[in-house]
């Protein structure tokens, strides 16, 4: 392979340059001024309880400042934070007992056991309305359903005191983590609140599970309707809980004994029949896949490198992916940020060395090609293992700069027979290129 012209490599850095722009631009930034501080007669509120003596600022934000708000509060409590964390995670703790060690936890939920989780750190607001002041709160609790290196449901759990009872305030959401940006991005509030609403349904210590307007809509897939889960006391739930003890109606497909066993051997011998003769036409089915298959290899011409740049680029973040869940839930590693550190050079190592190793041999554009196929491929494979479905704009801007990154990185490979790597100039602008990609969202550029 040639020299790579100079028009090529000026092509390459323009279109590069092209996706970096259209990258700044992908997701809003603030102004070059810094917004003035909001005080608490600024922002929304909203009572908890009607006539109550709270009032709460219905977002969840970064700072303890109102102009850092992050996702909308979709599910709110009235009940003990305490007693709602052990509703959901079946764990008895001190907080859920009275004062003469009596158990005060509720009977349990439906649903699945949520777990106890952590993640970047959220408050919130809440304003007493007798008093007229208000406290920012922390996270009382963070709970889980999933793993945190795959996809799960995740909700923060904010304690709301007040002189008419405590509630609890909770922000609810689905959520994946991005290896490619090392941090969890959120896909949808909505799911989350519905997965979290259901396990209150049919309940005998709630009350109502109702849906009121707060107004906070227009984040994701925020609608502005909170769940509101109105909990009876603990003499008001009915004894012995919902359901009945009638036996089970049969199923339509029952028959009585014998006619079920002469049913039985009549279709097994059928089967062994059936699978007698087909024996033969699936081996000429299969032969002829195969031939096929050949035949389609040859005409395409496909080699060796084209195998491994492909397969190796496309395997990666599923391997990271499932490599990194299966660790987490073997239990093997408690702190999640060890398995990331393990894994992540693997992804972003990994990827530009298969890219620039494997491209030996392959013309300038078809190892573009065959990378970027690649490497799509293995976006695509991670994200339906994950089953994601929607993807944030800014996400999708980055993998459009990565994929261009790996196509350079890729096409540099083919002059490496004829240039060393440290004056192979292809191979300066895929690498900087790669690792602009990469560093963006650590930045918080995009």
């Amino acid at each position: 392979m040639g020299r790579v012209s100079r028009s090529r490599l000026l092509l390459v850095v323009a279109l590069v340059a092209t996706v970096a722009m259209v990258g700044f631009d992908a997701q809003p930034r603030a102004g070059t001024e810094p917004a003035a501080p909001k005080s608490a007669d600024e922002v929304k509120l909203r009572p908890v309880a009607q006539d109550g003596s709270t009032a709460l600022w219905p977002y969840t934000s970064r700072e303890t400042r109102f102009e850092t708000l992050t996702l909308p509060i979709n599910v709110v409590i009235r009940e003990d934070p305490a007693i709602v964390r052990a509703m959901l995670t079946r764990e008895i703790a001190d907080e859920g007992l009275d004062s003469d060690g009596r158990q005060r936890v509720l009977p349990e939920l439906g649903g699945d056991v949520w777990g106890q989780t952590h993640g970047a750190t959220r408050y919130t607001y809440v304003h007493d309305r007798v008093g007229d002041d208000g406290t920012w709160q922390t996270e009382y609790a963070q709970l889980h359903v999933g793993s945190y290196l795959g996809s799960r449901q995740h909700v923060r759990l904010y304690e709301v005191p007040g002189d008419d009872g405590r509630a609890t305030a909770i922000q609810a959401h689905h959520e994946h983590w991005d290896w490619f940006r090392l941090r969890h991005t959120v896909g949808s509030t909505a799911a989350g609140q519905v997965y979290l609403e259901q396990h209150f349904y049919g309940v005998p210590a709630v009350k109502q599970v109702s849906r009121e307007r707060y107004a906070n809509g227009g984040i994701l897939d925020a609608d502005g309707w909170v769940t509101v889960v109105d909990v009876r006391d603990r003499q008001a739930v009915p004894p012995g809980g919902a359901g009945g003890t009638g036996t089970p109606a049969s199923m339509p497909g029952d028959l009585p004994g014998g006619s079920m066993l002469d049913t039985t051997l009549v279709g097994l011998a059928g089967l062994a029949i059936a699978g007698t003769l087909a024996t033969d036409e699936l081996d000429e089915v299969r032969q002829e896949a195969e031939d096929a298959l050949e035949q389609f290899r040859e005409d395409l011409n496909v080699t060796r490198g084209h195998v491994l740049l492909f397969g190796s680029l496309a395997t990666i973040p599923l391997c990271v992916r499932v490599g990194g869940v299966t660790v987490e839930r073997l239990g093997l590693v408690t702190n999640p940020k060890l398995v990331v550190a393990a894994f992540y050079p693997v992804l972003v190592v990994g990827l530009p060395l298969c890219a620039y190793g494997f491209a030996a041999g392959l013309g300038f554009a078809e190892s573009a090609l065959v990378a970027v196929l690649g490497l799509l491929t293995g976006v695509i494979l991670d994200y339906t293992y994950l089953g994601i479905e929607v993807i944030p704009r800014y996400v999708l801007v980055q993998r459009a700069l990565l994929l261009g990154a790996i196509a350079v990185v890729a096409a540099a490979g083919t002059v490496r027979a004829d240039r060393r790597w440290r004056h192979n100039e292809l191979l300066a602008v895929g690498v900087v290129c790669w690792l602009l990609a990469v560093a963006w969202p650590l930045l918080d550029l995009l």
